[in-house]
């Protein structure tokens, strides 16, 4: 992409509208000094600050903990219900009452959840004179000598999480682990009735120990084992009813010894029905054998089988099926990889030979229903005998399909859509893919991204458009990628018809490509602050339109609300720039918030509007973009140290904006640097002046970031602007003072707009009915710096930073 200084500007990463007030909190914010207070009262806590002081939850009460990603290094004792959760909680000392050695690092008297936790403590789970229970769904726990012990009457269930290093799980005296997911170095169950189960997850190492009159337990129903301690230390607590599978990895998996073909998590199936029909959304089927369902339905049966938010992972197994309308394959967002799809060879039937069907279904009319479309992902499979789609959308990505004597690799029939990412295509003898049309109603589409094609002698890659109302419908099949040959090596020419827009083929390798774009993007803050698109319309045609995805949410302080805008290319101005190599080309601004500045921008050109609107698999170019990928590559690749400071601090700002909100803090605009690019955190406004001057009727002053900064001076007293002026450094032209004509609750609203970062330490002057106003906008950071809310304090301190990097980057 081409960075230019003057169009990159202030790199301002596009901002709209978010205010800078706080807002109310749904839980209680609590730092060392007032976490025993809010423990007390029960509820939801956040903690503010690393915690070194002994905390506790009284019996009754009911806390959930987040620790916001801060450091507990001190002990935790729970006597009620408690959640601690997102955070890291270290070892404090020498503390293990019961054994005199090991770390400690929570007790728990009553019922205790740990999620996202890095523990480097002992999880000690204990009580002499109840039975307290204790779940760990997730997390990373390594003790010294014991990651999590289980003592005196407990029970402890582990649902996911990594142990590792020299730290054990243990469950001591009387006490229960049970583990369901996970990892695990070593799990000991140890005498006088300590009792361990194993369900699922992989556990290395496996020991009992006797040391009083009741011998421990453990019982293996599932779970992973290292190969090497299977039969030394696993296989004794293995019940005859189950059986040991040697996965070739280096590891053993215990299942039912009844015979079951796929498992969900570590829960085993009989048929791949069952296990399909027991799936929630978004987990995956994982077969375990080979599965024949050649025999369970007739050739005609179309027995559908909706596979809607899942995965079925072949895991290197075969499926069988008979070759004629056996088994079809519906449902939204499912995914099928990783193996064999194999039909039976049945050539006596006269149509439809083909190994997979994907199906969408009809209205009651028996036309196809758009309610019912399908949307699939082929990934990585071997298919014999060709992949026929009805009313589905199917994405075909690393997959070899072998079509028959009579039919194609592909077929997309009524209203379906096959985007061909890569794989090998080839027939016996017949053209390789193809689609439908009936009666100009009801076409199949096919789009070759990449893949390998290849035609028997005297066919082509595309079945030849058929004459009447039905047949090839050979125009809506589009070559964008791919490489085309016969079996003999030679080239395959690709029919003009069937290559996608501006796409040409090499008759000497096969390859079909397309031709370049002179396309570009940046983000500027010359006269409008935004992120830039520059589309080459000669290259996409006057009837172009361009579809955008974007955050449509300009409030940062709210939920994320994605939807897609759609403009003709030719309604976008041009740029009208001759020192720009994008001179001419149609410019698509967007605009987002500083705290969106990871969320990402897709852009598609369609050639016309039906494409745009039908046709999503006849995209001519998508561009993703965000304003930090565009800032991260100048950090990486500029050599104009003041333009790499100004994308620094644009992604200082934007994580700063994100923390203050909360917004999106899972994906930093910081995330490459671990904290912010700059010392934000020293900023220090001793030399930057306060308000001049300013009426006496006002009251209180807030500020608002939209395209440029704004701000807001409250009074209770009708108040007039009678002219405004700021001193510049860079543009002006959006700068104005008014009133709102809209009160904000009880007060009037003087609205200072348009001040650009480059202008933040530039005088800005108001002259009002009452008085002159006169102010930098650095002098309202420095009033957000006086803040108590640390987060409003860095969000200033980022601005302010912002600021300077603009003005220095300008004024060179």
């Amino acid at each position: 992409m081409r960075i230019s200084k003057k169009i990159l500007a202030c790199v301002l990463a596009a901002i709209m509208a978010f205010a800078m007030m706080p807002f109310t909190a749904f839980a209680v914010d609590a730092g060392a000094s007032d976490i025993q207070a809010a423990l007390n009262a029960g509820g939801n806590i956040t903690l503010t600050e690393d915690l070194s002081s002994n905390i506790s939850v009284p019996s009754g009460v009911s806390v959930v903990l987040d620790l916001n990603n801060h450091t507990v290094s001190a002990s935790i004792t729970n006597n009620g219900t408690l959640t601690i959760k997102n955070g890291t909680v270290v070892k404090n000392g020498f503390y293990f009452p019961d054994m005199g050695y090991g770390t400690f690092a929570i007790m728990n008297n009553g019922v205790l959840t740990l999620e996202n936790i890095t523990c480097t403590g002992t999880v000690v789970n204990k009580s002499t004179v109840a039975t307290p229970s204790m779940t760990i769904n997730s997390g990373t726990y390594h003790g010294d000598f014991l990651a999590v012990a289980s003592l005196s009457g407990s029970t402890t269930e582990i649902n996911g999480g990594t142990f590792t290093g020299q730290g054990f799980v243990e469950a001591f005296s009387g006490s229960t682990i049970v583990f369901n997911d996970g990892y695990i170095s070593s799990v000991l169950a140890y005498g006088n009735g300590g009792s361990l189960v194993v369900n699922g997850g992989y556990v290395n190492t496996i020991k009992a120990e006797n040391d009083g009159d009741t011998p421990a337990s453990v019982k293996v129903n599932g779970g992973s084992f290292n190969t090497t301690y299977y039969d030394s230390d696993v296989k004794k607590f293995v019940d005859s009813s189950l059986n040991a599978v040697d996965n070739g990895d280096g590891t053993y998996s215990v299942v039912p010894a009844v015979t079951y073909v796929a498992k969900v998590g570590s829960t085993y199936y009989e048929t791949l029905e069952d296990a399909i029909a027991a799936a929630q959304e978004g987990e995956t089927i994982k077969f375990i054998s080979d599965i024949d369902m050649s025999e369970s339905y007739g050739d005609e049966a179309q027995h559908r089988i909706d596979i809607s938010g899942v995965t079925i992972d072949l895991d290197g197994y075969k499926l069988t099926t008979s070759s004629r309308w056996c088994i079809l394959f519906e449902g939204t967002n499912g995914t099928i990889k990783n193996g064999t799809l194999e039909a039976l060879n049945n050539s006596a039937q006269a149509n439809y030979q083909y190994g997979v069907y994907v199906w969408g279904g009809d209205d009651a009319n028996g036309n196809p229903d758009p309610a019912q479309k399908a949307t699939i992902t082929l990934d990585n499979l071997t298919v014999n005998y060709g992949i026929h789609l009805y009313n589905s959308d199917v994405t075909i990505k690393d997959c070899t399909v072998t079509g028959s004597a009579k039919y194609y690799a592909i077929w997309a029939d009524c209203e379906s859509t096959a985007i061909v990412e890569s794989g090998n295509f080839s027939t016996t003898a017949n053209h390789v893919i193809g689609a439908a049309k009936y009666y100009d109603l009801y076409r199949g589409h096919i789009r070759v991204n990449g893949g390998n094609f290849t035609a028997p002698s005297g066919k082509k890659a595309v079945v030849p458009t058929a004459s009447g109302n039905t047949g090839g419908n050979a125009d809506t099949v589009k070559f964008y990628g791919g490489t085309v040959k016969y079996a003999n090596g030679s080239v395959c020419e690709v029919n003009a018809l069937n290559l996608g827009v501006n796409c040409t083929q090499n008759m000497e390798t096969g390859v079909v490509s397309q031709q370049e774009f002179n396309d570009g993007a940046n983000i500027t803050v010359a006269e409008t602050i935004s992120q830039n698109f520059y589309l080459d319309e000669d290259y996409y045609g006057e009837d172009a339109v361009v579809t955008f995805y974007y955050n449509h949410n300009s409030d940062a302080s709210e939920e994320a609300s994605f939807a897609t805008d759609t403009q003709a290319l030719s309604d976008l101005p041009a740029l009208d720039n001759p020192e720009s190599a994008y001179d001419g080309a149609r410019m698509l601004q967007v605009i987002q918030a500083p705290a969106q500045s990871t969320e990402p921008i897709v852009i598609n050109v369609y050639a016309n509007a039906d494409d745009a609107a039908n046709h999503p698999e006849n995209v001519i170019r998508t561009i993703e973009y965000s304003v930090y990928t565009y800032c991260s590559t100048i950090i990486e690749s500029s050599s104009e140290t003041k333009l790499v400071e100004l994308a620094k601090s644009t992604l200082d700002y934007a994580a700063a904006a994100q923390n203050y909100f909360n917004y999106n803090t899972t994906d930093m605009a910081t995330k490459d640097n671990g904290g912010y690019y700059g010392e934000v955190a020293s900023v220090d406004f001793d030399g930057v002046a306060g308000i001049t001057s300013r009426p006496t009727v006002i009251s209180g002053v807030s500020v608002v970031v939209k395209s440029d900064l704004e701000i807001n001076f409250q009074t209770k007293t009708p108040i007039s602007v009678t002219g405004a002026s700021i001193e510049t450094t860079d543009g002006a032209s959006r700068f104005g003072a008014s009133v709102l004509e809209e009160m904000n609750g009880d007060y009037y609203v003087i609205n200072v707009k348009g001040i650009e970062p480059a202008n933040m330490d530039n005088t800005i002057t108001v002259e009002t009915s009452w008085g002159t106003l006169e102010f930098t906008a650095n002098s309202i950071m420095k009033l957000m710096s006086k803040s108590k809310d640390d987060k409003m304090v860095t969000l200033a301190k980022a601005m302010y930073l912002y600021g300077q990097a603009a003005n220095t980057y300008f004024e060179s």
